[in-house]
């Protein structure tokens, strides 16, 4: 705060405040000038009218605000309050000086914004409203005049409840009186209200509380909007779906009488149907019956016929494949020894004539050769391979080859399975 002392409007002192608040380098630039010189052309008169008005000893303001001027020609908005002081019959004025820019300038925002504010809440559809904790308005946007028909001065220092049919005002204090209670929020609940005119209104209210710096309830701002046409439309679509409903059962009616009668027609066409069924069901078990026999008949001559042929197979694979080659071993035998031991498996091997395993040997899917066949027969009966090659009239080493092939074609090659046990597990299978 920028302090000087006069006399007659000359300074004698100056603090460096109000050195720098005029744009002087040093409080001493001040003493012994005017204070006019400090003021804007456009408020000399204030002032010298102030100084003047003191001066006659008639009353004068001792605060005002003026427009101040810098040493650089500059202004700017000044308050001045000025203090009279009896120095010896020689009065002195002592003033007090404070820039008022900034506050200027936070009132010309301040002043903004509550214009654009203003504007804000003048140009939406909803009406805003501020209530204290007893729901008494204490501020109410302008559209409410097109939602209700009051102005807004109407409205203010009255509750909502007021203006509500008793039924539903009763409602809606006690869903306010809980909701203040707790401090919480109102979140887009409808009821209804009475217009100027006394229609009946429906509206949409949404209340956010607001708290002062305890924490205390202050009250509520809320938004409300009008909803009776959507009301309305709601109710327009009821009844047209109830009108719709009836006609539905109107028409259901009439066509579940139809679907009796039609029931009955069904029922003794369906009974006359089923006779006839009855009647071609009997004549086709008769003829599936006769078909049947002549397919059972059919069925065991083809059998008989396929037996046949199979026992044919089975015996020429036999004879070719076990007593032939084994005849021709015995014709080359030299000693009797040989003979008896190739008698022995000759006999053997006639219980195999009629039996499928030769033939199973044979098959495309082991490939054996008539020698291997041979070798499988006399692996079976428990015989070494030297007692092979001794029979066979082979070596050793050729006996064992024809082995390896037939556990090769057998799958047992990288298996340590015994050969005779699985050439005996495929006999016992057949």
């Amino acid at each position: 705060m920028g302090i000087s002392v006069a006399r007659d409007g000359i300074t004698l002192y100056a603090n460096p405040s109000c050195a720098r608040l005029f744009g002087y380098d040093h409080p001493g630039e001040l003493v012994g000038t005017s204070q006019l010189g400090r003021v804007a052309p456009e408020s000399r008169r204030q002032v010298t009218d102030c100084i003047e008005r003191r001066r006659r000893g008639e009353p004068a303001p001792l605060g005002y605000e003026i427009v101040g001027l810098r040493k650089d020609g500059t202004t700017f908005p000044l308050c001045v309050e000025v203090n009279l002081i009896d120095s010896g019959g020689c009065p002195l004025s002592m003033a007090y000086f404070t820039d008022l820019t900034e506050r200027k300038r936070a009132e010309s925002a301040l002043l903004d914004s509550g214009k654009r504010f203003r504007n804000l809440v003048e140009s939406i559809d909803e009406f805003l409203a501020d209530n204290d904790t007893n729901g008494i308005c204490r501020y109410a946007s302008p559209r409410v005049f097109d939602l209700l028909g009051y102005q807004p001065h109407e409205v203010v220092g009255r509750t909502p409840f007021d203006l509500m049919p008793n039924d539903e005002a009763n409602r809606l204090r006690e869903i306010f009186r809980r909701a203040s209670g707790l401090g919480e929020p109102l979140h887009s609940f409808e009821y209804a209200m009475l217009h100027k005119s006394g229609r009946l209104v429906f509206l949409e209210t949404s209340a956010t509380p607001y708290f002062d710096g305890a924490g205390r309830l202050e009250g509520y701002r809320s938004i409300t909007r009008d909803v009776t046409a959507r009301r309305e439309a709601a109710e327009a679509l009821r009844r047209a779906r109830e009108e719709l409903e009836a006609r539905v059962r109107e028409r259901t009616e009439e066509l579940a009488s139809l679907n009796e009668k039609l029931l009955k027609d069904i029922e003794e066409r369906q009974r006359i149907e089923e006779t006839l069924r009855q009647r071609e069901l009997e004549l086709k078990q008769r003829n599936i019956k006769l078909e049947e026999m002549n397919v059972t008949l059919n069925t065991i001559l083809e059998q008989r016929d396929r037996d046949r042929k199979i026992l044919e197979q089975r015996v020429s694979a036999n004879i070719n494949e076990l007593l032939k080659p084994l005849l021709e071993k015995l014709a080359q035998c030299r000693t009797g020894t040989q003979r008896q031991s190739c008698l022995e498996i000759i006999e053997s091997s006639l219980d195999e004539v009629v039996s499928p395993f030769s033939q199973q040997l044979t098959d495309h899917s082991f490939r054996l050769t008539p020698t291997e066949i041979q070798i499988a027969n006399c692996i079976c009966k428990g015989m070494r391979s030297k007692e092979i090659a001794s029979l066979l009239r082979l070596s050793k080493g050729t006996i064992d080859f024809h082995r390896n092939n037939i556990r090769r074609k057998l799958g047992l090659n990288r298996r340590k399975t015994s050969l005779r046990s699985h050439l005996l597990s495929l006999s016992m299978k057949i």
